[in-house]
């Protein structure tokens, strides 16, 4: 009997064993369950936190850690990086210089430019009159640890692209411009942006919703493709041909009588199509250049006439004059248009007003490709003067924005050189190279600028030798007192055009007085004295 209830107790307590680590087994199982729950779950979670990023529906499957940076709720992009993420070549600087607080990038079609600090892009299509467009942008261009950054907005105006960052997947989305047109031509039949049509100033139109179309009878209009937009024809199929404009968002059209005009993104006709030819100028100040039967005029976009339509051409070739880096060929210093008629160049103001009459036989001073040396750069603006660069008879001389004459026309050159980045400007005279900047802050006053040019002109150069230097003894002073007064008669009776060859002639008369003059100075200081007398006439002090 002891033995059976002794069988049954054991029996028992094993079994009550067996229970308890079945028990645990289920716990622990339980628990590694929940673990590799976790995991997963943190798994999942460290994966949405990591930067996702797909181009044209690709995931990148490696992104460079410092490809994209994100301060103060913005996400910027390190601009030279993404360069060939987009279809695009990158450099420093610009085209001719290798500033590291700049950059561009380029493809087949275009370049856009970045600076540092600046909330401004511009851009310029590769073909064509090479035509600067500049986008304002709400956060500017930055440097991170020694790369040029820009916003998602910077971006998509640089590079031509759809840029979009969703905060709550951390996922960047990106499509290119060849990738959208290739989708939207698929889109729409009658899309006018593939194929024959390719046209890449009219494929950016879809970067702002809009599509240029084309009907059986080869003629083009434009919808809307914003899934929202309550109207979806923008402008009638009914043109010749269309061009769309970026910066403005506009659409210059052609009719079958071949007459153009402008017609913008809401609609609005600004310009009736009644021209030749209609372009932009200034998206600032809405100047819109127009042409008819070869003659060329400005208008504004509510079709008020700033200049008539009775110049041959209007706007300098700013390719002449690359060191200048000019943004706007047709308006300079933001506000001066150059005009020529009858094959004499004048300037005038944004308002129509003359401000340098047109009687100088060019602008700028263009450095052949003879010259002796290759450093001298053809230059047009000397912006620490507000000063045009203006030529008669093969001489130069300097006119500043207000119309006041600042040196006459009697250099032979006025030129810059490029050293260690760094501009500088020079005046040539009898093969004398002069630093102009510091010439002209010698010897030129702002405050006389408002005297008649021609007395001036004969003021100073019956002053020039008297005023050459104070080292001369008493019989040299008084030979340069006669030379100056037959000077100033020379100057009197040559004016009238005259003005250039008058004054390098009195230059080189007052160059030999004063060699001569000088008694114990050095040969060194009276080559130096030498080229100051002989610039004296050439000045409008």
């Amino acid at each position: 009997m002891n033995l059976i209830d002794d069988t049954d107790v054991n029996y028992k307590k094993k079994n009550n064993n067996t229970k308890k680590i079945m028990a645990i087994i289920i716990v622990l199982i339980v628990l590694v369950l929940m673990i590799i729950i976790g995991l997963v779950v943190w798994m999942f979670y460290l994966q949405s936190q990591m930067l996702k990023v797909s181009i044209d529906g690709k995931s990148m499957q490696t992104i460079p850690s410092d490809l994209f940076v994100f301060e103060d709720n913005t996400v910027y992009t390190a601009i030279k990086d993404f360069a060939s993420y987009a279809g695009y070549e990158a450099h420093n600087g610009d085209e001719v210089s290798e500033d590291e607080t700049k950059c561009f990038v380029r493809n087949t079609s275009e370049n856009a430019y970045y600076t540092m600090g600046e909330a401004k892009i511009y851009k310029k299509l590769t073909s064509g009159d090479n035509d600067y467009e500049y986008f304002d942008i709400e956060t500017p261009v930055k440097m991170i640890n020694g790369k040029l950054y820009s916003s998602i907005e910077g971006i998509q105006r640089g590079f031509n692209v759809q840029f979009t960052y969703n905060q709550n997947t951390n996922q960047i989305t990106i499509f290119t411009l060849p990738y959208l047109a290739k989708w939207y031509t698929a889109q729409y039949t009658e899309s006018a942006i593939g194929g024959d049509d390719a046209n890449f100033s009219n494929q950016k139109a879809i970067l702002y919703n809009l599509l240029v179309v084309k009907n059986a009878n080869n003629e083009y209009g434009v919808i809307n493709i914003d899934p929202n937009a309550t109207r979806t024809e923008i402008i009638g199929t009914k043109y010749k041909d269309i061009t769309f404009v970026e910066s403005t968002r506009d659409f210059i059209v052609k009719t079958s009588n071949n007459k153009m005009g402008i017609i913008s993104y809401d609609s609005t006709t600004k310009i009736s199509p009644e021209y030749d030819d209609v372009k932009q100028i200034d998206k600032d100040l809405k100047l819109y250049l127009v042409t008819n039967n070869n003659k060329q005029g400005v208008i504004n976009d509510s079709g008020r006439t700033i200049l008539y339509l009775e110049y041959d051409d209007i706007g300098i070739e700013s390719s002449r004059f690359p060191e200048d880096a000019i943004k706007n060929q047709y308006i300079l210093y933001d506000a001066y248009i150059p005009v020529m008629r009858a094959q004499k160049w004048g300037i005038m103001d944004k308002n129509g007003n003359t401000i340098i009459p047109m009687e100088y036989d060019s602008l700028g001073c263009v450095r052949s490709s003879s010259s002796s040396s290759s450093e001298y750069n053809s230059t047009i603006l000397i912006p620490e003067y507000n000063a045009i660069v203006v030529a008669k008879e093969g001489k130069y001389g300097l006119v500043d924005i207000r119309g006041n004459l600042i040196m006459t026309c009697g250099a032979d050159a006025i030129y810059s050189k490029t050293s260690g980045g760094e501009m500088s400007y020079w005046l040539l005279v009898q093969n004398n190279e002069i630093d102009l900047l510091d010439y002209l802050h010698k010897n030129y006053k702002p405050s006389d600028t408002t005297q008649n040019t021609e007395t001036q002109n004969t003021a100073n150069q019956g002053n020039t030798v008297q005023n050459t230097t104070g080292t001369e003894n008493q019989n040299t002073t008084q030979q340069q007192s006669q030379d100056g007064q037959n000077a100033a008669g020379q100057s009197t009776q040559n004016q009238g055009g005259q003005a250039g060859e008058t004054t390098t002639q009195n230059g080189q008369g007052t160059t030999q007085d004063t060699q001569g003059g000088v008694q114990g100075s050095t040969q060194s200081q009276q080559a130096v004295d030498s080229q100051t007398s002989a610039t004296q006439g050439v000045a409008g002090q």
